[in-house]
């Protein structure tokens, strides 16, 4: 499939369905599972968050990817949004380019991506949001937060991040 910048991917349940701004299925795709090197990962149920990576930025590639952040792996995928295997019965698998594995204090809960294509990563658990490289390398983070939730890329300004907080009494 050709990659469409207009695509919503959304996490439901244990699959990953991309779909067209008018809500339709997008290329008939629906992903099921992901495949990284020889390891096979069936169960997408820990998707929390999923972010298309910028390719007008900076360090753009040729190539279209999204991040999924995975709570329950405490992992960090980077999947070629063109690239898609069909597994039999309504659904497939999307081909990991890269992974990066969390520390087993770390609570994942969001990811975005900014204008230069790096990646910013949210640890609940930790009060922190982590800032890497499109290909993971670490660049910094922000820590303190109170229960940072999510992460969102302000498109008006490149340089700005808008970062959600949960508070409680």
């Amino acid at each position: 499939p050709i990659y469409q910048p207009n695509v919503i991917w959304v996490a439901d349940k244990s699959q990953i369905v991309p779909l067209n701004t008018d809500g339709s299925l997008w290329q008939n795709i629906i992903i099921t599972s992901l495949i990284s090197d020889n390891t096979v990962y069936d169960d997408l149920s820990g998707i929390c968050g999923i972010a298309v990576r910028k390719n007008q930025g900076v360090n753009s590639t040729e190539n279209a990817r999204i991040y999924m952040a995975d709570w329950k792996l405490r992992k960090l995928f980077q999947v070629e949004a063109e690239s898609y295997s069909s597994a039999g019965h309504g659904g497939g698998a999307g081909y990991v380019y890269k992974e990066k594995t969390f520390a087993s204090n770390v609570m994942l809960s969001g990811v975005e991506s900014d204008y230069f294509g790096d990646v910013w990563v949210v640890d609940n658990a930790n009060g922190k949001v982590y800032k890497y490289t499109w290909d993971f390398q670490y660049l910094d983070e922000l820590s303190g937060l109170t229960y940072p939730t999510s992460v969102s890329s302000v498109r008006q300004h490149h340089l700005n991040m808008a970062i959600t907080e949960q508070w409680t009494n």
